[in-house]
């Protein structure tokens, strides 16, 4: 932990991003207590506000633009808050968390993609008849497919070649994504801005004309 008598000249540097103020998740819901033991993950504060940036911002896996300004809100990937260098100032406690792992920003009511991510609107399909499962009438669940709802600036390069961001993909375009894991923006607990998937530009494979 670094300690502080004050913030005044401080500079983050290495693709470091010093957050704080964050938006606090509730713990009693209904009179209920929640046990934030259980799936932490789901109760990290994950939306934080900007409090210093560096100038530039350079890492290995790609190339991209340092978008953030101070007093911009964040959503952070949770382990970058639960593993992140503290800083603390007075009662005040900020963390430190790499810019490659920040999402995106809210601008007042402007929405910025940051590092090639885009937010995808789920297609819901017929959940398949199984012989061994008995699944309900009229079962939806997720499919690699979905609507792209937010982007931003794509990322410049990657240091795998075969991957790039220019893709010719647009707001409102349905895309196929790579199988693999594609976290939802936030958990239950947090403030909502829509029930979308997180996904680097990188990890869309197909266009549909629709």
């Amino acid at each position: 932990m670094i300690i502080l008598t004050t913030l005044e000249g401080f500079k983050p540097i290495s693709n470091y991003v010093l957050v704080g103020n964050p938006t606090k998740t509730d713990t009693l819901k209904s009179g209920l207590y929640i046990d934030t033991t259980y799936k932490p993950e789901h109760h990290v504060e994950i939306i934080n506000e900007v409090i210093a940036v560096p100038d530039r911002v350079s890492f290995k896996e790609w190339e991209t633009e340092m978008e953030l300004k101070v007093g911009d809100q964040v959503w952070v990937n949770y382990l970058a808050i639960m593993k992140g260098e503290k800083v603390m100032v007075g009662d005040q406690t900020y963390t430190l968390v790499p810019y490659e792992r920040i999402i995106l920003a809210k601008r007042g009511e402007e929405i910025v993609m940051l590092n090639g991510y885009v937010l995808i609107e789920p297609v819901l399909e017929d959940a398949p008849e199984s012989e061994i499962i008995t699944l309900l009438k009229n079962t939806k669940q997720a499919s690699m497919r979905g609507y792209v709802r937010y982007m931003g600036t794509p990322n410049n390069r990657y240091s795998d070649e075969s991957h790039t961001d220019e893709i010719g993909i647009k707001i409102g375009d349905m895309v196929g994504l790579k199988h693999g894991y594609h976290p939802k923006l936030e958990s239950p607990y947090h403030q909502i801005i829509g029930d979308y998937y997180v996904v680097q530009r990188r990890n869309i494979v197909a266009a549909f004309d629709v």
